[in-house]
C-alpha cells in the first residue's frame, strides 16, 4: 500500500498531491472509512498550494516563450517566496508524499494553519501585482490573443475539462462535488474565447481563488496537527477523484487479501494532447510550444 501511494505521487511532476490524494481517497472508500476533519482540511490546503505553485510555473513558462522575461521572473519570484514557507512544513518542494491512506503526513504539521494564512496574505498582494504586470507588459497580451483557440466540439469529443475547458466558457470543476470543499469554495473564474490569452488569465484568476481558499482554511486548521487513521483492508473496490491543476484526476483501486491488487489512474494528459493536435492545425510552427504550454501538454504525464 505504501509503495502504491509513493508511486502515485510520481505519475506527473508537479501534481503529486492531486494523484496521491485521489489514490488515498480511493483506498479509504474501498475500506469504507473516512478521515478526520483536520486531515481532510489538510489535504485541501495541500491541493490548493499545489495548484498555485503549478499555475505560477505554467505562467512563467508561457511568459518566457512569449518573450516576456520580466513577467516570467515575477512569476518565479512569487513561487519561490511561497516555497520558502511551504517546503519546511511539507518536507518537499514538490509536495511529494504528504498524503497517506488514512490521512496526511507532514514534516511539521502543527504550523500548517499559520502557513495557509501567511501564503494567502503574501500571495494575494503578489497576484494582484502580477496580474497588473501581465496585462500591461508590452506585446504579451497581443502575442497570446487569438492563439490556440479551442473548439467546444473538440473538448467534448475527448472529454477534456479543467482550466482549458473553463477558459472556453464551460462550467466544469470537480471541486464542486467534493465534500472536502463544502463551505470553503465557490466557482468564480471564467473566460469565454478559449485562446491562450484566456487560459493564462484564467490561471491567474484561479491563483487568486486558491489563495482566498487558503485564507478561509487557516482558522479552521489552527495549530492542530492533522492526524492519520489506521485502515482495515477488506476485499473491495474503491474510486475517488479530485481537481488537479489541469483537471480531473481519478483513481480506481482493488484490494485483495490485505494488499493493493489493481490500480487504474485517469489524468487529463491524453485528452490535452488530442486537443493540441486539433488546435495547432494551421498554426505557425513557432507558435506550437506556446500552444502546448497553454494547454498543459506533458510528455512525462503521458509516459506515466
Amino acid at each position: 500500500m505504501e509503495e502504491g501511494c509513493r508511486l502515485s505521487g510520481r505519475v506527473v511532476a508537479g501534481q503529486s498531491v492531486a494523484h496521491q490524494s485521489a489514490f488515498c481517497m480511493a483506498v479509504e472508500n474501498a475500506c469504507g472509512q473516512g478521515v478526520e476533519e483536520q486531515a481532510g482540511l489538510g489535504r485541501v490546503a495541500l491541493l490548493e498550494m499545489e495548484r498555485v505553485l503549478h499555475h505560477l510555473y505554467t505562467l512563467a513558462d508561457l511568459a518566457e516563450r512569449a518573450q516576456a522575461p520580466l513577467v516570467a521572473a515575477h512569476c518565479m519570484m512569487l513561487r519561490e517566496a511561497m516555497l520558502e514557507q511551504i517546503a519546511p512544513v511539507t518536507g518537499s518542494r514538490l509536495l511529494m508524499d504528504c498524503c497517506r491512506p488514512g490521512g496526511v503526513r507532514l514534516a511539521e504539521a502543527e504550523p500548517l494553519g499559520g502557513v495557509c494564512d501567511s501564503l494567502a496574505k503574501l500571495g494575494q498582494a503578489g497576484q494582484e501585482a502580477l496580474l497588473e504586470l501581465w496585462e500591461s507588459f508590452p506585446g504579451l497580451s497581443a502575442r497570446l490573443t487569438g492563439l490556440g483557440v479551442t473548439r467546444a466540439e473538440d473538448l467534448a469529443r475527448v472529454g477534456l475539462e479543467g482550466p482549458v475547458a473553463r477558459a472556453a466558457g464551460q462550467d466544469c470543476d470537480t471541486r464542486r462535488v467534493l465534500g472536502l470543499y463544502d463551505g470553503l469554495w465557490r466557482y468564480t473564474a471564467g473566460r469565454q474565447s478559449g485562446s491562450a490569452a484566456d487560459r493564462a488569465l484564467l490561471l491567474l484568476d484561479e491563483v487568486a481563488e486558491s489563495l482566498t481558499l487558503l485564507g478561509r482554511i487557516a482558522p479552521r486548521l489552527g495549530d492542530a496537527a492533522p492526524g492519520r487513521e489506521a485502515l482495515t483492508l477488506p476485499d473491495a473496490e474503491g474510486m475517488a477523484m479530485v481537481e488537479g491543476p489541469w483537471g480531473r484526476v481519478a483513481y480506481w483501486v482493488q484490494l485483495h487479501q490485505g494488499r493493493l491488487a489493481q490500480v487504474f489512474c485517469h489524468n487529463p494528459a491524453a485528452a490535452a494532447l488530442l486537443v493540441f493536435e486539433e488546435t495547432v492545425k494551421g498554426q505557425p510552427v513557432e507558435d506550437m510550444p506556446l500552444v502546448a504550454s497553454s494547454l498543459g501538454v506533458s510528455a512525462a504525464a503521458l509516459d506515466g
